[in-house]
């Protein structure tokens, strides 16, 4: 059953309004607004002083209250969604760094089997960043796993992930990656196309604009 919020201020699509009652659909999305001179009949949860707005979707996190993606701990990835939930986050990518091929497969495993158990912040995907990099600018990432993409571990990567391996990012000279650009588009399984960033820091983004996504970093 519908019911309404009232609440101090509401961040809408197009608007922010002063006040007023926001309605929750039976299928849990925000529905009408109506403006604080039209209260509505039915149910109205009180949310005096509160701003309402549409959650955040963090689609790069690695870790959080001493939990980490690459322990491969449900209970640990459980525990960060629940209190993203508290900051407003509302969706989210559970994130990974460059590790071997098992460990990648084994944290695929974990998510696929209870993504959608989650108590809060909804899994949307996986993010894998790396192991497709290069020691140039390796940053954080352990360069012992670096290594050429592979359209076999991705298959198998997305196959223990369930199809939820969303995001990659890989770095954007990778020999293989280039070799690719002269390839037809239906036969070329990591095509690009890229986008060069404003100064400051030289960094150049491509992107794949199809799913699962590629974004590939490099200094140029």
């Amino acid at each position: 059953m519908s019911y309404y919020i009232h609440a101090a201020k509401f961040f809408l699509k197009n608007v922010t309004e002063i006040g007023g009652y926001l309605e929750v659909t039976d299928d849990g999305k925000f529905g009408e607004y109506l403006p604080e001179t039209a209260k509505p009949d039915g149910d109205i949860v009180e949310q005096s002083g509160k701003l309402i707005a549409p959650g955040l979707v963090d689609t790069h996190i690695h870790g959080l209250l001493g939990h980490d993606v690459m322990d491969n701990d449900w209970d640990g990835i459980e525990t960060m969604s629940k209190n993203l939930l508290k900051a407003g986050v509302t969706s989210w990518l559970p994130t990974t760094l460059t590790g071997s091929f098992d460990q990648l497969n084994e944290v695929c495993k974990t998510i696929a089997a209870h993504a959608g158990d989650e108590s809060g912040a909804k899994i949307q995907g996986i993010y894998f960043e790396g192991p497709y990099f290069t020691t140039k600018h390796k940053g954080a990432q352990n360069p012992k796993y670096f290594k050429n993409p592979s359209e076999q571990e991705y298959d198998a990567w997305q196959t223990s992930a369930d199809g939820l391996l969303k995001k990659i990012a890989i770095a954007q000279n990778v020999r293989v990656l280039l070799t690719s650009l002269g390839m037809p588009p239906q036969t070329a399984r990591w095509w690009l196309w890229a986008i060069v960033m404003p100064p400051l820091s030289r960094l150049k983004l491509v992107s794949k604009p199809v799913q699962p996504s590629l974004h590939t970093l490099s200094m140029v």
